[in-house]
């Protein structure tokens, strides 16, 4: 029943140039989702639902779209035919069941969700439903982190050999007292290494596949959270390299992340996930214009509102996989990656939190 309705919505979308998107949870990310959504060539925004519906009834006058009063209603909506799901990490698997169940796609706000077996589940569920599952991770979509991986498959750049990532961020306390759900193991799935290094560790496990060992420090030494605001961790990937990782939200005012990628034949230097350096010969294969890009979507200081550019990428090529029904860039099992990757790291500190704390004091 449920392949002969993909079979259906495949044959109807073709009279179609937009699929209607729909979008559970109107915060910060939410509303980011929303937007890009709106100025999609592929998408159309056809409605929002928060569990406030004073908030979702501002982001539909705002986007000019309409507010759904239930998730139950949104999913019985005829033009509603993915859903994007920016809720609290931990309750990403209970929504996605109800959209794979109710015959609709989802993209998901990384992580994917709080735990591996989570995030296993949801991917089993789409599978079984027949339905498309996609992870956001934009920056996949930077023509820049293009450019190197397309370079590093062909082997151009020789062996990897080492890596370095910093994200020095800060955020200040209120950004995790105003939501309780920041910060901790039940609906965040860990701290800063789970909610904004995430990213950096996306990259590297689509550069480098899984990293083999891992090790690391980690701990609260600013904020008063249940994870941690603070981690170094050593990875040596199964392609290699080596890669230092350090990652905090207790460093004022901040900087854009740097990611220092060494090859034999090449190094480059990321910051913000735009190409800052390129030294060695492949420096004349990287387009000129990719090195004066700058990272004017970074939010080190505070978690303010994004530009919506690169998610409309995520969003335009989950929409086209969907018309031709072929797997997305980052679907659920990509996005299980960056998951499993962070949690053998929680596994491996080696001190317990509070240790860390006590030190850090």
């Amino acid at each position: 029943m449920v392949i002969a309705c993909r079979r259906e919505f495949l044959m109807t979308s073709q009279n179609r140039n937009r699929l209607g998107y729909a979008v559970v949870g109107c915060g910060l990310i939410g509303k980011v989702h929303c937007h890009a959504i709106s100025v999609s060539e592929h998408c159309k925004l056809v409605g929002c639902f928060d569990v406030d519906q004073v908030i979702a009834h501002e982001v539909s006058r705002q986007f000019n779209t309409r507010s759904f009063r239930s998730v139950e209603e949104l999913l019985s909506a005829k033009d509603v035919d993915v859903v994007s799901i920016a809720t609290p990490t931990g309750t990403h698997l209970e929504v996605g069941k109800l959209c794979a169940y109710s015959g609709k796609h989802a993209i998901v706000e990384k992580p994917l969700e709080a735990t591996v077996a989570k995030c296993e589940e949801m991917v089993d569920v789409f599978a079984q439903c027949n339905q498309h599952l996609a992870t956001l991770f934009p920056h996949r979509f930077r023509q820049q982190v293009q450019s190197i991986r397309k370079l590093h498959a062909l082997k151009e750049m020789g062996k990897p050999t080492i890596g370095s990532v910093d994200l020095f961020w800060y955020r200040e306390p209120a950004y995790y007292t105003q939501s309780k759900w920041r910060g901790t193991q039940e609906l965040d799935g860990g701290g800063v290494l789970m909610n904004q290094a995430i990213h950096d560790v996306d990259i590297l496990v689509h550069l480098f596949g899984e990293p083999t060992q891992v090790n690391s420090f980690q701990g609260q030494v600013f904020h008063r959270t249940e994870c941690e605001d603070s981690i170094v961790a050593i990875m040596r990937f199964e392609d290699g390299p080596i890669v230092s990782f350090a990652a905090t939200t207790a460093c004022s005012p901040g900087f854009n992340r740097r990611m220092a990628l060494g090859w034999t034949e090449g190094l480059v230097l990321f910051e913000g996930f735009n190409i800052a350096e390129v030294r060695g010969a492949i420096s004349v294969k990287i387009p000129v214009s990719t090195t004066r890009e700058s990272a004017k979507s970074e939010t080190f200081r505070t978690a303010g509102a994004l530009s919506p550019d690169l998610h409309k990428l995520a969003f335009d090529d989950f929409a086209i996989c969907i018309f031709h029904d072929r797997t997305p860039e980052v679907d659920g099992r990509e996005g299980l990656k960056a998951v499993r990757t962070i949690k053998r790291i929680y596994g491996t500190e080696v001190f317990p939190t509070s240790s860390l704390k006590d030190c850090c004091k």
